[in-house]
């Protein structure tokens, strides 16, 4: 189903109980039991709904083409071919929107059928299927409700979120708050006219009520339903993560309520500590580095270290999630290892354009849009020579976070007078946020006999390991 999209959710057990009650069949709808006329096997309703919510794989409350393939080719993959699940869909889909919703799926499983009908066989076949899923199958994630907002990890962060959004607390999500949270969310850099385009698209196809007049709003519900296929997407979840709530909470908490609270502080502040139970204040000295670090102490570790004015390498030991972390991050990027690539394997980059390329990155990184951002340099599990680069163009002493002022900057003209003077203001608050990060997936004794000649002040930097056990 389409992240953007509106998402109805599956009947719960009493929904499906009455519809069953409804069906032309009269009370609980069955199939005659087989010898009755050669008809199939008798199914009833409730046995339909456990069934329609196993093979519904992502909680959405229909069944995909695809996902019926999933379920009826581990049954019987001769059988069951592309074509003629194509031919199944086509004939249990009522209303040809290319999904089986539960109606549809019980009115076809439990509804009349006539020895002469076409697709009796296939009928029987499916109710064969059906066999395979326990009698007392799991409902999906959602304590019945078929859908995984309403775990209760997940309801609970979905109402932390939306509180934020919600600005004037009326249960209400107004188009203004909903781009307000979003370019807080996202960082206004990165929150353009494109991106707020594309937000009121989703707004207005996620369902949003009232009149262009009187203000258009989403209710709390429709949001819920419409954000968490949304975070599930961003966080790249397949259909089986999607129905995990542990997994779907944390992709909410690492993508949608870390940033928001980060950029309120106000509403995060009624969740603050009492005073005696305040966390420690920062320490007035550097921690020796080297240091080991668990992956999640990442982020803080390399605030603290830039509030020492220094720049940072971060030596992941081949974690991936390192690289995954920095890619979510709003910075300037250096991607050495494609450096490599262009240089000296397919030979379509020369070292002038190559230190064009870095410094324009430097420059971005410098004054983007009258802000700085991190600079970071991906060497991921190379030993790319960046000392060989520096130069004029390449300032060797960017590397030294000591070193490179503003003063220094100017001159060597990587923003004009009008810069200047921006940065120098509030006690130089934006320049504070320009520094360099490095991350290699080396370890420490690699990242000291392979990087030490060629990263430029290497003996000046924050070294960061992160600790593999840190990562399950």
């Amino acid at each position: 189903t389409r992240a953007l999209g509106r998402r109805w959710p599956a009947p719960s057990a009493p929904q499906r109980a009455a519809e069953a009650a409804a069906m032309p069949r009269g009370k609980t709808p069955t199939r005659p039991k087989a010898g009755e006329g050669g008809k199939a096997p008798a199914v009833d309703a409730e046995r339909v709904g456990r069934v329609f919510q196993a093979w519904d794989l992502n909680g959405d409350g229909f069944i995909m083409a695809e996902e019926l393939a999933s379920v009826l080719k581990k049954v019987d993959g001769k059988l069951w071919t592309d074509r003629k699940i194509g031919s199944l869909v086509a004939a249990v889909d009522r209303n040809k929107d290319g999904k089986i919703d539960y109606r549809e799926f019980v009115a076809w499983v439990c509804g009349p059928s006539k020895p002469e009908d076409k697709d009796q066989k296939d009928r029987k076949a499916i109710i064969a299927a059906m066999a395979t899923v326990p009698a007392e199958a799991p409902a999906a994630p959602g304590a019945g409700s078929g859908r995984v907002e309403d775990s209760p990890e997940v309801d609970g962060l979905l109402a932390r979120i939306f509180a934020l959004y919600d600005q004037d607390g009326d249960e209400r999500l107004e188009r203004l708050e909903l781009l307000e949270g979003e370019e807080k969310r996202r960082g206004r850099l990165d929150f353009g006219p494109k991106q707020r385009k594309e937000v009121i698209e989703w707004f207005k196809s996620s369902g949003a009520e009232g009149s262009v007049a009187d203000g258009l709003f989403l209710s709390r519900e429709k949001w819920r339903a419409a954000v968490v296929p949304l975070a599930c997407e961003a966080g790249g979840l397949d259909d089986e993560a999607r129905r995990d709530p542990a997994q779907v909470a944390r992709c909410l908490a690492d993508r949608w309520l870390a940033p928001l609270e980060a950029a309120m502080p106000k509403k995060a502040a009624a969740a603050a500590p009492a005073p005696d139970e305040a966390a420690p204040a920062a320490p007035k000295e550097p921690p020796a580095y080297p240091l080991t670090i668990p992956f999640t102490e990442l982020k803080d570790r390399l605030v603290e270290a830039i509030s020492f004015n220094k720049n940072v390498l971060v030596l992941s030991s081949g974690l991936g999630e390192v690289e995954t972390f920095f890619n979510y991050q709003m910075t300037s990027h250096v991607d050495c290892k494609e450096l490599i690539g262009e240089m000296f394997v397919r030979k379509t980059m020369t070292k002038e354009e190559a230190q064009d390329r870095v410094r324009s990155a430097m420059t971005k990184a410098m004054n983007s849009n009258g802000f700085c951002k991190p600079l970071w340099f991906r060497f991921a599990n190379t030993a790319f020579d960046l000392a060989s680069l520096c130069g004029e163009t390449v300032p060797a002493e960017v590397f030294d976070k000591e070193a490179w002022t503003i003063d220094a900057a100017y001159r060597k003209g990587f923003f004009d007078d009008g810069h200047k003077f921006g940065l120098e203001v509030e006690d130089g608050k934006k320049w504070k946020e320009f520094y360099v990060v490095i991350s290699s997936t080396f370890d420490l004794e690699m990242a000291q006999k392979s990087l030490s000649n060629v990263i430029p002040s290497f003996d000046k930097l924050a070294v960061l390991i992160v600790d593999p056990a840190s990562i399950a």
